[in-house]
């Protein structure tokens, strides 16, 4: 069995998973698996994924962390009970204003 050795944490989109794995020339087993996932899951192009992680940490909002940023970019929640949803693990609450703020930027970047 192969070991591993972690050298670094970050969340990413799934958009920018897809990109790394589709340039691994032999991939594993795994990173195969991984890669259709992405492919089946993929909602946007890395650039415009970066754009709108960018915007949403440009709201200033502290309690909303990158973790949740990059879940939201990955699933462009469409409603507020969708983004609900999504940040409920955060552990605290968002005003209903800063929600709309939130999806009104998500929607900028919907297909």
């Amino acid at each position: 069995m192969t070991e591993y050795k972690k050298v670094k944490e970050e969340f990413i989109p799934i958009c920018l998973a897809y990109e790394i794995l589709s340039k691994i020339e032999e991939p594993t087993y795994e990173q195969k698996l991984a890669l259709e996932h992405a492919k089946k899951f993929l909602k946007l192009d890395v650039e415009s994924a970066k754009k709108l992680m960018e915007e949403l940490k440009g709201l200033g909002m502290r309690k909303l962390k990158p973790e949740f940023i990059v879940k939201i970019v990955d699933i462009m929640p469409e409603d507020i009970d969708e983004l609900k949803t999504i940040l409920a693990p955060a552990g605290v609450s968002f005003t209903r204003e800063e929600l709309n703020k939130i999806l009104s930027i998500v929607s900028k970047y919907r297909k």
